[in-house]
């Protein structure tokens, strides 16, 4: 989660109003372990390049040029920069949804475990 994303307060605000048991995890204050990120990257539904925000490549120095070409570059890209990773991300049954418009996750709510 992040705060200061709409979108994350969006589905925040989506798993709350639907009553739904999750723990909600800052990132950029905790960053997720290597070991988080494969299992993270292993599951996402929009393959391992859903899971890196493009257009903040250039904040942190990089280019296009430097965008992941397989599951463990993306894994160690996000372990050095947890402020690429897409936002925000709901785990729901083992399967890692970027919740990009948060309304994606309406037809899961209720239906599973959400971390």
């Amino acid at each position: 989660h992040n705060p200061r994303c709409s979108k994350s307060r969006e589905a925040l605000k989506l798993l709350q109003d639907a009553g739904e048991s999750f723990v909600q995890i800052n990132y950029l204050e905790q960053p997720p372990s290597q070991g988080t990120l494969s299992e993270l990257v292993k599951t996402v539904d929009t393959g391992f390049a859903g899971m890196i925000r493009r257009k903040d490549l250039a904040k942190t120095g990089l280019s296009a040029a430097d965008m992941p070409a397989t599951p463990e570059e993306a894994v160690s890209l996000l372990a050095q920069h947890p402020e690429l990773m897409e936002r925000p991300l709901v785990v729901i049954d083992g399967q890692t949804i970027v919740a990009r418009p948060p309304d994606k996750l309406v037809p899961l709510l209720g239906t599973g475990t959400t971390t």
